[in-house]
């Protein structure tokens, strides 16, 4: 146990070692980033998605148990290995092997996370959002050299000045908080909160256009209360001591959450294609699923380490003031958008001279 307070009462140990333990599970996005490379993304990603979770999970799971097998449960610490296990049963063939399989396996992990970032950085880059010196691709390689130094750097540096404990923990909160903000943009994608006109057809009229309410306004109020709700839920849980009060409270929240999610679902029509009508965004169970992973991701989060939560804090602070300082500026939407608004200024003014 963890702590005195909330679901630490019972399950710290457990809770807190899950949401650690989220660190196992950062490579996964390397496959949505290779999508590029694949022949038909549309089936091969969910397979190696699922495919590679499923592997992790099963090794991770076969680890431990191979330690709890080695060890006495009693006798295991917080720095306690396969190694170390190994060791302590005095078998030294297996300690190497394990040892060599180590080694080669940060390795190919180091590559992996570098590679992943570096595309994500480069697309990043792509859109204006980021300094457009992480998009330069060197003319023979083909590679996007400043990129890879950059990225390379500051990995180096993260693994020299923390220490395991507290890296893995910040890895941990960024693969949650990564998680938190996916499955939110998942709702944000998959509803149509558009501005403008949409086309309606019946016997009478053939092609109609009729204007839009203004959708973009009552989705944000709904989304932002249950955001809210959310997050004074997934402390409640995480925190503070079980009571009938506090579990009064904790169900009016989730029903206050649910209606939010039920009221997005009724209230704002799914995103569509326009040519087909087909669903531009296909997820399922939208938005009650993606409410759900909000909601336990919050729970893992909180139980993390506050001096890691509060570092991790400090660097998303640092990207939203490059956003805010350059990217808002400089990126292809607001580029977008500048050129539209010249070509309409432009045609207004044409059509004024016409008039005069």
């Amino acid at each position: 146990s963890t702590g005195s307070s909330g679901i630490n009462a019972e399950y710290g140990g457990i809770i807190t070692g899950a949401g650690t333990a989220f660190f196992a599970f950062v490579g996964l996005e390397s496959v949505v980033t290779l999508a590029e490379e694949a022949v038909n993304p549309k089936r091969d990603l969910p397979r190696a998605t699922c495919g590679a979770f499923v592997i992790v999970l099963l090794l991770y799971v076969l680890t431990a148990f191979s330690i709890a097998y080695f060890q006495p449960w009693y006798e295991l610490g917080g720095n306690t290995g396969l190694i170390g296990s190994l060791q302590k049963r005095g078998l030294p063939i297996p300690q190497y092997i394990v040892t060599a399989g180590l080694i080669f396996t940060v390795f190919s992990c180091g590559l992996c996370t570098l590679t992943t970032v570096v595309r994500v950085l480069y697309s990043i880059a792509e859109d204006g959002l980021i300094f457009s010196f992480l998009r330069t691709v060197n003319k023979v390689t083909q590679i996007p050299v400043w990129n890879v130094i950059v990225c390379s750097v500051v990995g180096v540096l993260g693994s020299i000045i923390y220490d395991f404990d507290t890296l893995s923990h910040m890895i941990s909160g960024g693969t949650l908080s990564v998680f938190v903000i996916t499955a939110l943009a998942v709702i944000m994608l998959s509803f149509d909160v558009s501005e403008g006109y949409e086309s309606i057809t019946t016997e009478e009229t053939p092609l109609t256009a009729q204007p839009r309410s203004d959708r973009r306004a009552l989705f944000g109020i709904i989304l932002s209360i249950f955001m809210v709700a959310t997050i004074i839920l997934a402390a409640l849980i995480a925190f503070v001591p079980f009571t009938t009060t506090v579990i009064v409270f904790e169900v009016l929240l989730g029903v206050v959450g649910l209606a939010c999610l039920v009221l997005i679902r009724l209230k704002i029509p799914l995103k569509r294609d326009e040519t087909d009508g087909s669903l531009s965004f296909v997820s399922p169970g939208k938005p009650f699923v993606q409410g759900l992973s909000i909601l336990v991701n919050l729970v893992l989060l909180f139980h993390l380490e506050v001096k890691a939560l509060l570092q991790l804090a400090i660097y998303c602070g640092v990207g939203l003031v490059i956003y805010f300082g350059y990217g808002i500026f400089f990126s292809k939407v607001t580029e977008g958008k500048q050129k539209a608004l010249k070509k309409e200024t432009s045609t207004l003014g044409s059509q004024e001279s016409i008039a005069d």
